[in-house]
């Protein structure tokens, strides 16, 4: 089963960001660049992840404008990944195509 579209979801999106973040915090332009969003789609992502508590501004080398996961985004990305393992399960689903 492929995707009707190659473009990503918000929820694929959520879940690039929050893996990326997982291990440490991260600037905003790393964010950007690595999860290949523009501008306005990583500050509308970053503000909706902030908004829920799965982010926060950690403020991390001194610095402002760095991002880490929170408890609560890390239950998020679990569950996210929970959500793959059973598509993937089932059969003819592509999760690579689902989640990338």
């Amino acid at each position: 089963m492929e995707t009707l579209s190659s473009r990503r979801t918000s929820v694929i999106l959520i879940y690039e960001i929050l893996m990326l973040l997982r291990h440490q915090p991260a600037l905003k332009t790393k964010i950007m660049y690595s999860v290949k969003m523009n501008y306005q789609q990583t500050k509308r992502h970053l503000n909706k992840l902030l908004a829920k508590g799965y982010i926060e501004n950690t403020g991390s080398g001194g610095r402002t404008g760095y991002f880490g996961i929170t408890e609560l985004g890390l239950e998020m990305l679990v569950k996210l990944s929970n959500t793959e393992n059973m598509l993937t399960g089932i059969s003819g689903f592509k999760t690579k195509s689902f989640w990338l």
